[in-house]
C-alpha cells in the first residue's frame, strides 16, 4: 500500500478513534496457490542504446546526486519503475505496452544497487552496469527483488546515513509503499518527490530529437492508416472498432524502430466514444459506418519516442452540435499550444484556456487535456499534466 494513502488513512481512523495496524503478510499470497497466480515476467533486461538515449547512465546518475547533496540526502530509494529503467538506460517487457521492469534501486554517494531476479541481466547489461565493479565513480551491485526491505533497514540504520530520501506521491507515481516508508527511521526519513522526475521530464537534446522523429514516422502511420479506413467506410466495405485498431498496428508496425503498441487503442464508434478509456472486446465492438463520430486513441513505443495521439474523424455527414463541439475543443487546443506564460504557472492553471471556448457555449469534456510522455517509456509521465482540478 502507498504511503501516503496508509499514512491519510491512518490519520482519519485515528480522529475516530481507531488505530491502522500495518499486516506484513500479504493476505492475497496466503489465498493464492502457486498454481493459479501467475508467474513473474522473467525475460532479459535490454539496453537502451546511447544513440537514442542521448548521456550515459553514470551521469544521470551524478545528477541525481547533485540533487541529493540539494536536499542534503545520504540515501534515496528509487521505486517507480520508470524512474529506475530511464536511470540505468535499460528497458523490459514486464508490463503491457511499457517497456519497464519489476525492480528497486537504492542510490547513495558511492554505491547503486539493483533490486531485480538476478537470472534476468544477460552479459549485455551486465558489462552495460559493469557489475560488481567501480566505474566512473559507482559502485554498482546487483541482488535478488525480494532483498530492499531488509538491506534497506540494515542501510538506513547505519551511523554514516543520517537522511534518506522516500518519494511521494505526485502526478502519475505513487511513491514509496508504506513497508519501504516504515523501513527507515522516523528521524531519518525525507518526504519529497523524487528527483528522478523533474530530471527524466527534461528532454536531452538526443532524446527530443527523437522523439519528434518517432511522432512523424507515426504521424505516417496513422495518415496512412486513416486515409485507407476512409476509403474502405466509403465503399461499404466492413470494419468495426477492433479490427480497425489491429490494422492500425500493422501500420506502426511497417516503420523504423518500432517495438510494439504504447497502450491499447481507444477505437470507439459512436457512443463507445464517450466512454472515458473505452476498450474494445468481441462483445462491445461496433462497425464503423458514415452515421457517427469515431474516436481513435492510440500510440507507438519506438526505441526513440513514445507516442500518444487522439484523433476524431466522421466518415459522413456531422450534426451541427457536433461540429460546433469538435471547433471549440479544436481552438481550446491551438489557444494552448500559442499560450505564453510566466515561470512558475502550474499545468493546472493553464487548462481552463483549452476549455473557454467550451465554456462560452455550456460545454465541457470530463478528462484532463494532457499529459507528459515518457521517453520509450510509460505513456503517461510526470511532471506535466494539464487537467482542470474537477477532473479526477
Amino acid at each position: 500500500m502507498a504511503a501516503t494513502s496508509y499514512l491519510e488513512l491512518q490519520l482519519r481512523l485515528k480522529e475516530s478513534g481507531l488505530e491502522l495496524v500495518a499486516e506484513k503478510v500479504n493476505l492475497v499470497d496466503a489465498v493464492w496457490s502457486p498454481q493459479e497466480r501467475p508467474p513473474r515476467v522473467k525475460d532479459d533486461l535490454f539496453v537502451h542504446e546511447l544513440s537514442f538515449a542521448g548521456v550515459e547512465w553514470t551521469h544521470k546518475v551524478a545528477q541525481v546526486r547533485e540533487e541529493m547533496k540539494k536536499q542534503d540526502v545520504d540515501l534515496l530509494v528509487v521505486t517507480a519503475l520508470d524512474e529506475v529503467a530511464w536511470l540505468l538506460n535499460l528497458r523490459g517487457n514486464d508490463i503491457p505496452y511499457n517497456t519497464v521492469f519489476r525492480s528497486y534501486l537504492l542510490v547513495d554517494h558511492k554505491d547503486v544497487t539493483l533490486f531485480i531476479d538476478n537470472e534476468r541481466i544477460p552479459p549485455v547489461v551486465d558489462f552495460h552496469l559493469h557489475i560488481g565493479q567501480c566505474f566512473d565513480n559507482v559502485c554498482f551491485h546487483v541482488t535478488e527483488y525480494d532483498n530492499l526491505v531488509p538491506r534497506l533497514q540494515a542501510a538506513a540504520a547505519s551511523s554514516d546515513v543520517k537522511r534518506v530520501l522516500l518519494p511521494k506521491k505526485y502526478a502519475y507515481t505513487g511513491g514509496v509503499s508504506y513497508a519501504i516508508y516504515s523501513a527507515v527511521p522516523a528521524d531519518k526519513r525525507v518526504s519529497a518527490v523524487s528527483p528522478v522526475v523533474a530530471l527524466k521530464a527534461r528532454k536531452n537534446d538526443v532524446e527530443a530529437k527523437g522523439m519528434k522523429a518517432a511522432h512523424l514516422r507515426d504521424a505516417v502511420a496513422l495518415v496512412d492508416f486513416l486515409a485507407f479506413l476512409e476509403k474502405e467506410v466509403e465503399s461499404g466495405r466492413e470494419w468495426d472498432e477492433l479490427s480497425a485498431a489491429q490494422r492500425l498496428d500493422e501500420y506502426r508496425a511497417e516503420q523504423e524502430h518500432f517495438l510494439r503498441p504504447s497502450f491499447f487503442s481507444v477505437s470507439a464508434y459512436g457512443t463507445n466514444g464517450a466512454i472515458i478509456h473505452y476498450r474494445p472486446t468481441n462483445a462491445t465492438t461496433r462497425a464503423i459506418t458514415k452515421d457517427a463520430p469515431y474516436l481513435l486513441d492510440s500510440g507507438g513505443q519506438y526505441f526513440d519516442g513514445t507516442t500518444d495521439v487522439t484523433r476524431t474523424l466522421h466518415f459522413g455527414a456531422p450534426t451541427e452540435l457536433q461540429k460546433e463541439a469538435y471547433t471549440r475543443v479544436l481552438m481550446g487546443a491551438v489557444d494552448l499550444t500559442l499560450l505564453v506564460f510566466p515561470k512558475g504557472t502550474s499545468d493546472v492553471n493553464v487548462d481552463v484556456i483549452t476549455r473557454r471556448y467550451l465554456y462560452q457555449a455550456g460545454l465541457d469534456y470530463k478528462h484532463g487535456t494532457g499529459h507528459g510522455i515518457g521517453m520509450f517509456l510509460n505513456i503517461h509521465e510526470c511532471k506535466m499534466n494539464i487537467k482542470i482540478w474537477y477532473v479526477t
